[in-house]
């Protein structure tokens, strides 16, 4: 017998307690509406979008503000598999599994105590050749105490490096349909903090089979609020794709983000095009905010999940949203224009920067010469993105860069 065996379950989960850290703040129900509602004397909004009222939040779907964290893909199969003859899987399911341990400073308390894993050795995370089914061992004994978004394989874990009673990292694999993946996405991340993006420590195991990235929201003993676009603009996470760059830019301005953080956002839609990102969807970006704070003055959450897309053959080519009305990747010319337009100061001279150092930074990454066709698709986008339209001074791309020696 498991320990999912053992368990006594309930039918199915229909409310749930909503704290922000270790705090209530009311009330979530699942009939045949899901139904939340602030406590009388909550004083903490659950998110920027609903603000605490004496009036519920009604809605036929799970509310953007809960359903931002909901697994999909790899960990959802999973937890599906594992829990499908023991209770109602559903989206309340994976809400009560996630409990106090998702991103972002809410929590869910239901009437079953999931227990937590022991936290793993940091160093067993990167030495651990995966050939002895590290992450099989991760998935079976973290797969149940959490649940993450995305669709790629991973999960929260929580090393001896933490201080918190909270998994401090998120541990990434590929699969067969995206070979190399933890590899692309350490170069990308690497390249991200040599041009100045702000971005979560970071490393790459061993036998490059794991991609562990530190936590952004965990500060002072608890956790901090996270948003990402698609939650704050109302959409489920389905429709992270339906929206444009110069939408998503109005999130920054609606919830009063500073002026440095708009140049910030521009920074990393011109690092994607120069990477070759073509998955930097609405869910890919996000604010950072203290939730204790009565007038939250949110910040641009640092940089996550990039990765160089047009190193697979079988995705296609384009941007996740639309720039200047269309999902092509921009050149230099259009990538300015959308600066302009944000009112950025001096566009073509950040874009000259970022250009200039991801060129550079190329050279800097060891684990890059390993990976040829890597370094030269990326290094074959920057010579493309360098390219300004016909009317503007520049109308020759770069000459097609050798891997350094």
């Amino acid at each position: 017998m498991t320990k999912t065996d053992a368990i006594v379950w309930p039918k199915r989960f229909d409310t749930l307690g909503i704290l922000s850290n270790d705090s209530p703040i009311g009330m979530l129900t699942h009939d045949s509406q899901y139904v939340f509602s602030y406590d009388s004397d909550s004083l903490i909004s659950c998110s920027l979008t609903m603000p605490v009222q004496n009036r519920s939040f009604n809605q036929g779907h799970l509310h953007p503000a809960f359903e931002m964290n909901l697994p999909e893909g790899f960990l959802r199969r999973y937890i599906s598999q594992r829990l499908l003859r023991h209770t109602k899987v559903n989206d309340m399911l994976f809400l009560a599994l996630q409990g106090d341990r998702g991103i972002g400073h809410l929590s869910y308390k239901s009437e079953m105590d999931f227990g937590q894993a022991q936290p793993m050795a940091f160093q067993d995370l990167l030495t651990t050749p995966m050939g002895e089914g590290l992450f099989e061992y991760l998935l079976d004994r973290y797969g149940l105490t959490h649940t993450l978004s995305g669709m790629q394989p991973k999960l929260l874990v929580d090393t001896d490096r933490s201080t918190m009673a909270y998994p401090n990292c998120i541990v990434k694999t590929g699969d067969t349909d995206f070979p190399d993946l933890p590899v692309n996405e350490f170069v990308c991340m690497q390249l991200a903090r040599h041009v100045g993006i702000d971005v979560p420590d970071h490393h790459l195991s061993d036998d490059r089979n794991l991609f562990v990235i530190d936590r952004f929201d965990l500060a002072d003993g608890r956790k901090l609020a996270f948003e990402d676009f698609c939650s704050l603009m109302g959409k489920q996470g389905q429709d992270r794709y339906d929206s444009s760059y110069e939408s998503a830019a109005k999130v920054l301005t609606l919830y009063g983000a500073l002026p440095a953080d708009i140049r910030k956002y521009f920074e990393r839609v011109v690092f994607c095009v120069c990477i070759g990102n073509g998955d930097a969807h609405l869910k890919n970006f996000g604010l950072l905010y203290d939730p204790l704070e009565k007038q939250p003055r949110p910040r641009l959450a640092p940089a996550y999940d990039l990765t160089c897309t047009l190193y697979y053959d079988h995705l296609d080519k384009d941007l996740a949203l639309k720039l200047n009305q269309e999902k092509r990747f921009p050149n230099k010319t259009t990538l300015v224009q959308f600066g302009t337009k944000l009112g950025i100061r001096q566009p073509a001279l950040i874009f000259e920067e970022i250009h200039q150092k991801v060129t550079e930074g190329l050279g800097t990454i060891d684990v890059l010469q390993d990976y040829p066709d890597l370094y030269k698709i990326i290094s074959d986008q920057l010579s493309i993105t360098g390219v300004e339209s016909a009317t503007g001074l520049k109308t020759r791309p770069d000459k097609r860069r050798k891997f350094p020696k």
